[in-house]
Order: structure tokens, then sequence, then C-alpha cells
């Protein structure tokens, strides 16, 4: 049995419902494509979560969700609103390269390691 949680590539055609879910292994979104909300408020992601080349068509929630170790989003399409308020990223964050097309809340969210938002439009 893998190790993480494998949606590599995955396509989410209706609203993606990942509230207060705990992820005890690297969680591993890469290439996913959201096409309707997406909900991950509250997740506790303990090892690596992984969403990098992601495309979040509409509105986005990672609402009060805490990464333990590191986050990748780099080179990720927020297309509709996307909500990261009072997050905690304990580990580095890379938001590289990517695109919020509409309102990005990071509010109160506490990084405690480096945080990498280079190339990235607003």
């Amino acid at each position: 049995m893998p190790d993480r949680p494998g949606f590599l590539g995955a396509i989410f055609n209706d609203t993606a419902i990942f509230v207060s879910a705990p992820f005890d292994g690297n969680a591993s979104f890469e290439q996913a494509q959201f096409r309707g909300e997406s909900f991950f408020a509250q997740a506790e992601f303990n090892k690596i979560g992984e969403f990098g080349d992601c495309v979040f068509h509409a509105v986005t929630s990672f609402r009060e969700s805490d990464f333990l170790i590191d986050a990748t989003f780099h080179n990720s399409s927020f297309l509709g609103p996307s909500d990261f308020t009072e997050n905690q990223f304990r580990g580095s964050v890379d938001f590289g390269g990517s695109q919020f097309n509409e309102d990005a809340d990071f509010c109160s969210v506490r990084f405690n390691d480096p945080e990498d938002f280079s190339r990235s439009t607003f």
C-alpha cells in the first residue's frame, strides 16, 4: 500500500471536499484539476502537501489548514477566489510561478520557514 494519497493528475469534476481531513503521509495532488469548488479547510497535512502544477477553477479554501512540514503550490493556477486565512505553514512553502486570477486571502497566515512567491501573479 502506498505511503501517501496518490491524486497525481486527478480530475475532480465536481466539488472536492477534504474538510478536516488528516493526511498522515505525503499528500500528492500534483497536476490535479479541480473543476468545481475545492475545500481543504481545517485539513492537517502531517508530511508534505504537494499541489504543484494544479488548476483550481473555482472557489478554493485551505482556511485554517495546517502544513506540518513543506507545502508546494508552484506553477498552480487559482482561477477563482482562494482562501488561505489562518493557515500554518510550519515548513517551507513554494507558490513560485503561481497565478491568482481573483482574490487571494492570506490574512493571519503563519509562515515559519522560507516562503517563495517569486514569479507569482496576483
